[in-house]
C-alpha cells in the first residue's frame, strides 16, 4: 500500500457508520494540539498570507481577509475569527479540551500505532470550518482547508483530524504529504 493509498484512507474504527447528520456537516480540519493555543491574528493572517501568496488585508484583494475579534462568541475566552478566501468563508474554532472527552477509548479504536500517538498527545484543539461549501466540489472544499492547515499547523500539533471523512493524519512528518496530496486535489 502506497502513501496515497494508505494516509488518505485511513479511517477510525469508532464510527463505522455515518448518519445523516454526519454526511451534512460541514467539510472540516481538526488540528489536536498538544498545548491549547490561542492564534493571534498575526499568526492566521500569516498563515493564509503563506498558503495563497497574497496579502489578506481586504484591502489588494476585498475576496481575502482575517476578521479576528478577541472576544468570542456569547462572551467566550477565545476569539471569534472568520477567514474570507475567495468564494470561501472558513472560522476558526480554540478549544482547550480533547476533541472527544474519553481521549483513551478513542486512542485504543483507532487502527494504526501513529494515529493512536497523534490522539493520546492532543489536550486541546483548532477546528478549520468551512462555511460556504454547499455546492463546492468536495476536492476543492478540502484543498481550501488543508492549504490553511498546512500553514497554521506547527510542532504544537499533533495530528490533522477530518471528522466529516473520519481520517487523522499523524503530525509525525508524514501529514505535509498527505495535506499536499488534499491541495493538489488528489483527495479521494
Amino acid at each position: 500500500m502506497n502513501f496515497r493509498d494508505g494516509v488518505l484512507r485511513l479511517r477510525s474504527k469508532f464510527s463505522k457508520k455515518r448518519s445523516v447528520e454526519d454526511t451534512e456537516m460541514s467539510p472540516s480540519i481538526v488540528l489536536l494540539l498538544r498545548k491549547y493555543h490561542v492564534f493571534t491574528e498575526a499568526e492566521i493572517r500569516v498563515a493564509c498570507e503563506k498558503a495563497w501568496h497574497k496579502r489578506f488585508d481586504g484591502k489588494e484583494d476585498p475576496m481575502c481577509y482575517v476578521g479576528y475579534s478577541e472576544t468570542g462568541l456569547s462572551g467566550s475566552n477565545s476569539p471569534f475569527v472568520l477567514i474570507k478566501s475567495g468564494r470561501y468563508l472558513i472560522s476558526v474554532l480554540h478549544a482547550s479540551q480533547p476533541y472527544l472527552e474519553d481521549v483513551e477509548s478513542v486512542a485504543q479504536q483507532l487502527p494504526r500505532k501513529e494515529q493512536q500517538k497523534a490522539w493520546r498527545d492532543h489536550s486541546a484543539w483548532v477546528s478549520l470550518d468551512l462555511m460556504s461549501s454547499k455546492g463546492a466540489p468536495r476536492k476543492e472544499t478540502y484543498a481550501v482547508l488543508a492549504r490553511l492547515a498546512r500553514y497554521i499547523g506547527d510542532a504544537n500539533c499533533s495530528g490533522f483530524y477530518l471528522p466529516k471523512e473520519q481520517i487523522l493524519l499523524p503530525n509525525d512528518g508524514t501529514a505535509d504529504e498527505g495535506l499536499q496530496l488534499m491541495i493538489d486535489g488528489e483527495f479521494r
